[in-house]
């Protein structure tokens, strides 16, 4: 199984506190955005199948027919974490060979007969967002590095 990660650059001079404040907004942005149905480009995830919402699964997680979340027991959220960090950029995602990667491969690229659902990313617009609440650059020039720099579409490539 692949690790499930996503690189996001980071900006030169940004210092190692406010490298960890991008981290936490882009960790918090992933998880807002799955809990509320999206995925990392703000479209909703498709909809659970008429077995899945028929087993006994589905109904002890007491899961809601209309919001699919990726929640059954909140652990894959969890363990969404800061992998590293270093001057030029961070990785967050999941630990290689963790329980929690490997179902999140298995949403990520649609794996074990689950329809793809890749929350795992952030938009340009909204990292802009993060990294200038969390540094001296205002949202235009953040934005200017997002759109060099950031590749928006890496994790759909597992």
């Amino acid at each position: 199984m692949a690790q499930m990660k996503i690189k996001i650059p980071i900006p030169e001079g940004i210092d190692r506190e406010d490298r960890l404040s991008i981290a936490d907004g882009v960790l918090e942005f992933i998880r807002e955005q799955t809990d509320k149905g999206r995925n990392k480009d703000g479209g909703k995830f498709p909809g659970y199948s008429q077995a899945y919402r028929e087993s006994l699964d589905f109904e002890l997680a007491g899961k809601n027919k209309n919001k699919v979340n990726l929640k059954q027991t909140g652990d894959m959220m969890t363990a969404l974490d800061l992998l590293e960090d270093n001057r030029k950029e961070i990785w967050i995602g999941y630990n290689e060979g963790d329980e929690e990667n490997d179902k999140a491969e298995g949403h990520i690229t649609g794996a074990n007969h689950l329809p793809k659902r890749n929350f795992l990313g952030i938009t340009k617009n909204e990292l802009a967002k993060i990294i200038a609440e969390n540094s001296d650059l205002t949202t235009y020039k953040a934005y200017q590095f997002v759109k060099a720099n950031y590749d928006n579409k890496q994790s759909d490539k597992f």
